[in-house]
């Protein structure tokens, strides 16, 4: 066999590699138990435990792109997509706001503390942008 064959077989190879290992690593959980980054919920100042306000991570996009609760409301983010995705605070320090990667399916929750407007992204795709506002 020729060398140049031999090179062009060796490149086709890696290739595929690499791309087995892509479609490996980015496939969704199988484990229906999957709540990744959950926190438990807290209570707001008059000790009445808030919940309930959901964002869709759909189309590339976080649904609704800003969404107002009160202080101590627990916030559930659900990914819809095929595609993996991240809630990441644009300052993590303040908004607190920094899931791990969320394949479809999996949920990550958060409880707002303190009040303030918090914009945050996905890490993964820079185009994907939303913010909470957080009142008394």
């Amino acid at each position: 066999m020729k060398p140049k064959y031999i090179a062009i077989i060796i490149v086709v190879v890696v290739v595929l590699g690499g791309v087995a290992a892509i479609v490996l690593i980015n496939k969704p959980s199988n484990n229906p138990s999957t709540n990744q980054n959950s926190s438990s919920p807290s209570t707001n100042q008059g000790g009445n435990q808030t919940s309930g306000n959901t964002v869709a991570i759909q189309d590339f996009a976080f649904s609704p792109s800003t969404l107002t609760v009160k202080k101590g409301t627990i916030v559930t983010w659900t990914n819809k997509d095929s595609a993996a995705h991240t809630v990441t605070g644009d300052d993590v320090s303040t908004s607190g706001l920094d899931s791990t990667l969320l394949n479809s399916g999996d949920t990550f929750q958060h409880t707002f503390d303190k009040t303030g407007t918090f914009p945050y992204h996905c890490t993964r795709h820079s185009s994907m942008t939303a913010t909470i506002v957080v009142t008394e």
